[in-house]
């Protein structure tokens, strides 16, 4: 084998390496959600814009995020859940809502 093609092998082979690891590490929150009842769904979009609603109503709020913790504002109380393994998002312990997952 020349070496400039075996280069190039490990090039492309570290390259796609590195592209699933992060995909996976850097997925995006981006989606719907709703507890199991589905009175309460939260869609998060881009720009860190969300809205969430609750028995029919729906409020403007903003989320951010911080590896695993997506922290929700909405009329400036702030909620800050886990995003889990399967995609869902767990509220802190305590909290009024239940675990939303992702439709």
């Amino acid at each position: 084998m020349n070496s400039s093609f075996l280069r190039i092998l490990v090039l492309a082979s570290s390259v796609t390496f590195m592209s699933q690891m992060f995909s996976g590490c850097f997925s995006s929150v981006e989606g719907k959600y709703s507890d199991q009842t589905g009175m309460i769904n939260l869609e998060l979009q881009g720009g860190g814009k969300a809205t969430l609603g609750a028995m029919g109503q729906a409020e403007p709020c903003t989320y951010t995020t911080d590896g695993d913790k997506v922290a929700i504002t909405c009329h400036g109380e702030t909620t800050t859940f886990t995003k889990q393994s399967d995609g869902s998002l767990a509220p802190p312990a305590g909290a009024m809502i239940g675990l939303l997952k992702k439709k």
